[in-house]
Parts: structure tokens; sequence; C-alpha cells
């Protein structure tokens, strides 16, 4: 059976807070949790207390301040005590040298095994700027391979309370087409900019919603551009273009705009 291999920096030990801030058991424990036997390529693993006191020679009780430090003043993991399962949310900005279809095929079964969604989608959302930043290709392919996992979960990082909200609100609009359609004339009225890719002939309805987001949002990934391309199957740009615009203030617009759009189809 071949050895697993787990990549340490060589930076671990001249990074500046791990000089000034943590104890010689701060950085024994850090190394274990990046290297003990149930590390996944991910980054999330199931691993229990008990465990960890067995392997580390640590107490129960030393484990116990040693997870509290790490994500409460480090907020370097994140710990399920229910689960029992430990996310290392800076694990992908270092484990992954190159990609391809093994490596990819490897971390969606990894992410398909973890039984906290809400773990994963913090891990998620700590990891979004580093993605954004990256120039790397298979960053991204890891960046959708997260968003479809969610998607596929149904988890948006939004509460139950928020989504039921939307939904509220989305059924409302449908009951009033005409209020509908009032409100979106005026809106356009209001923003030239908006206006352009509204009442443009010459654009495809893809190219709308990215005007429209391109002006109002930013940037989009490759892997929200597909999941807005799903949605046209069954909604007009208009519709996308309202959803979206109710999730501007949002840390994730596209994942809370899908969970609005999942309400209307």
């Amino acid at each position: 059976m071949a050895s697993i291999r787990r990549l340490v920096e060589t930076s671990f030990w001249t990074d500046p807070e791990v000089i000034d801030t943590y104890t010689v058991e701060d950085k024994y424990f850090l190394l274990y949790l990046m290297t003990n036997p149930a590390t996944t390529q991910v980054g999330i693993y199931q691993l229990s207390k008990k465990v960890m006191s067995f392997e580390s020679g640590y107490s129960i009780d030393v484990i116990n301040v040693l997870i509290d430090r790490f994500q409460n003043k480090y907020r370097c993991i994140i710990y399920n005590h229910e689960t029992h399962e430990v996310s290392l949310i800076n694990s992908l900005t270092y484990t992954i040298i190159k990609g391809g279809r093994p490596v990819s095929d490897l971390l969606q079964r990894e992410l398909s095994r973890i039984r906290d969604s809400d773990i994963i989608y913090q891990t998620y959302s700590h990891m979004l700027e580093f993605w954004h930043k990256s120039d790397r290709q298979f960053d991204k392919t890891i960046q959708l391979l997260f968003e479809q996992e969610l998607i596929k979960r149904g988890h948006t990082g939004i509460t139950p309370n928020d989504i039921q909200s939307e939904i509220d609100n989305a059924k409302q609009i449908e009951k009033d087409k005409h209020s509908d359609m009032k409100m979106i004339n005026e809106k356009n009225n209001e923003d030239d900019n908006e206006e352009s890719y509204a009442e443009s002939v010459s654009e495809s309805p893809l190219e709308k919603i990215k005007h429209y987001y391109t002006q109002q949002l930013g940037i989009l990934s490759d892997s929200e551009l597909k999941l807005i391309k799903s949605w046209l199957a069954y909604l007009s740009p208009e519709r996308i273009i309202e959803a979206l615009e109710k999730s501007k203030k949002a840390s994730a617009p596209v994942l809370y705009a899908h969970a609005i759009v999942k309400s209307w189809i």
C-alpha cells in the first residue's frame, strides 16, 4: 500500500504569528493536524478528540483547550464537536501542487464524505478570496467542486429565515406579474446601465445577465457562469437578474440567488 504524504511549507517556521504567539504545544498540535493519518487532500476530515489524545499524547482537557485556541484565537481551524470533523481552512492554499482529473476526482469524493455541510461552507467562504486572486486554473476547479457540493446539499450559507423570506417575496411577486414588470421598468429607468442591458436586442440572454452582474456585482467566475446558464433553461434573463438584485448584499450572491431561483422553478 502506497504511503500518503502531506506537505508542510518551510515558511511555517518563519511565519510571524507562529514565532510571536505559538507555544511549543501550539506548533506541535498544528503539525499534528496537518500530518496525522486521518488527513485528506481537501483538508477536512473526521478526527475524534480521543484519537487526538491517543496519537498526540495530550490529555482530553489539553486537546479541548488547543481546539478552542486554534478555532477562536488563531482562527485557522473549524471543529464540529458532534461529527468530530475538523477543517484546516488554509490547507488548500498549499497542499495542491498541480491539478488534473485524478486530483479533482479525489477532492470530489472527499467532499461527498463530509457529514457537516456547514463546515464545507465555512471553508469555502474562507477560501474565496484566495481563489479569486489565484491565477491557477485548478484553483478555480476546486472552487467549482465546493460550489457543486454545496448546491447538491441545498446549502447556501443563508439562514432558513432568510431563505423563507426570499421565497415569500418571490411568491408575492409571482401573484402580481403586472406589478413585477412595473418594478423592473422603474428600476431600469433609474439606472441607464441597467436600461442598456434590459432593452438591447443585440445581447443574448446570457450577455444581458453578465452585463448586469459586471455593472452591479463584479466579475463572474467560470463556475458561477455555469450555474447561471443552467437557470436560463427555466427562467427569463429578467427573472434571473431580479434574483441577483435581491442577492447583492450576500457574501456569495450567486449561491444566495440560487436559493431564490429554486423557489421559482
